[in-house]
């Protein structure tokens, strides 16, 4: 079983909105309707876009959520770490799947909404069940946002396992210089915008730890 991957700043902030909601509403546990509305305070990226195209606030989100959840009056103490419950457990594996799936480096915004939709027993899948939501059409269009673009693809492609006796002068595929020659390529792009430049780079890292991995015969 590989280690669970790093959450990505957006996600942590997410897990902190889902504690401070769930201590608001006086509850002692963090479920899947606090992750949703932690998810609707501070949503970006492409979980936001989804939500959006299938005519979705995160207002009225939040609101449908707080119909399907009790208040409970009592003292609000943020800084205590509520338990997960075991469906919000199972949301947040989920979301790791989903993003091991997609060949993403950490778990974000879109992989959290990907669990949530998963775990249909959970209160947050019924709330965007009853907005109306058809959950396999979410998930299809946010995993075709999150995979790989194309032009990713190829550029994966263009990389072999090294030749762990190659130099740096080498132009072989999958030599050093040959890495290079493709960040290089990656830079010149034209019309590349910053963000998908570091999106890039990132899926570039993520092959050469792969590749190390192969070569030093890791599991």
């Amino acid at each position: 079983m590989p280690q669970p991957l790093p959450l990505a700043p957006e996600t942590e902030r997410i897990m902190s909105f889902a504690n401070e909601e769930a201590q608001r509403l006086g509850h002692e546990y963090i479920g899947t309707e606090h992750l949703l509305m932690g998810l609707t305070t501070i949503l970006t990226g492409p979980a936001l876009k989804i939500i959006t195209k299938h005519g979705l606030t995160l207002a009225r989100i939040h609101t449908e959520t707080m119909k399907c959840v009790q208040c409970f009056t009592g003292t609000v103490t943020v800084d205590v770490q509520l338990p997960l419950t075991p469906r919000a457990q199972k949301a947040l594996v989920y979301a790791d799947e989903e993003a091991y799936a997609l060949g993403h480096m950490h778990v974000g915004s879109g992989h959290i909404l990907l669990g949530l939709l998963r775990e249909q027993e959970g209160i947050a899948a019924q709330v965007l069940m009853n907005l109306g939501l058809k959950l396999e059409d979410v998930r299809a269009d946010l995993l075709a946002d999150l995979a790989p673009k194309e032009e990713d693809r190829v550029l994966i492609g263009m990389l072999a396992i090294p030749d762990p006796n190659a130099s740096p002068t080498d132009d072989c595929p999958g030599s050093p210089h040959d890495h290079l020659k493709i960040m290089k390529a990656m830079i010149d792009a034209p019309g590349i915008t910053d963000e998908a430049l570091v999106e890039r780079f990132k899926l570039l890292v993520q092959q050469l730890r792969i590749m190390h991995a192969c070569l030093i015969g890791a599991p």
